[in-house]
């Protein structure tokens, strides 16, 4: 082989390597390419779940405690009003639940403490009730619980020893739920007195 000249073997050997080796090259590239994304997308669906997840359990706790508490709500204030202002946030978008949740909340706002301002409470409180109920039937009816209307109204609570109970549940407080709670008593019974 003589410089300056090609022989037809190897200038067809250089352009097949050419050729080849792109062809190589850019096959390596896409294949690459395809699991980086197949990979992202397993990483994406998996950070789709893990916050479906995340928010069901969210609405699951919340609902538990409204649940466990639907009957006791002067043992667990706090826990009960929390888990109540969570409702929005952990059900997003449906209409049925934010619309319990806001007659609910229209029918417990406080109110000013003179006397027909207590009687009209108490007539709130129990219409309150049904709307805790509804509120209640509605997310368990979203979460996938199928309860009746005795299931709500049935609860279990032991009331023989009602004393040793009441400080049982005053134990288990926060200082400030203790605080709030006697403060709470108190103003009830001087709404009694009166």
């Amino acid at each position: 082989m003589e410089f300056g000249t090609v022989d037809l073997t190897d200038w067809l050997t250089t352009i097949g390597a050419l050729i080849l080796g792109s062809a190589i090259a850019a096959g390596l590239v896409m294949y690459r390419d395809y699991h980086v994304r197949k990979e992202a997308n397993l990483r994406e669906e998996a950070n789709l779940r893990d916050e479906k997840l995340e928010k069901k359990n969210q609405q699951i706790a919340v609902f538990q405690t409204l649940w466990a508490y639907r009957s006791h709500a002067d043992h667990s204030i706090f826990a009960r009003f929390v888990a109540i202002d969570m409702v929005p946030m952990v059900f997003p978008g449906d209409f049925e639940i934010h619309e319990c949740w806001n007659l609910y909340i229209d029918a417990v706002e406080s109110l000013p403490f003179d006397d027909p301002a207590i009687e009209n409470a108490r007539w709130r409180t129990r219409n309150a009730g049904e709307k805790y109920q509804n509120l209640l039937k509605i997310i368990a009816d979203q979460l996938g619980y199928n309860l009746t209307n005795d299931d709500l109204n049935r609860d279990y609570f032991p009331t023989a020893n009602g004393v040793i109970f009441n400080e049982l549940a005053l134990a288990m407080m926060s200082e400030e739920e203790q605080k709030t709670h006697e403060s709470v008593m108190m103003l009830l019974r001087q709404s009694d007195d009166s």
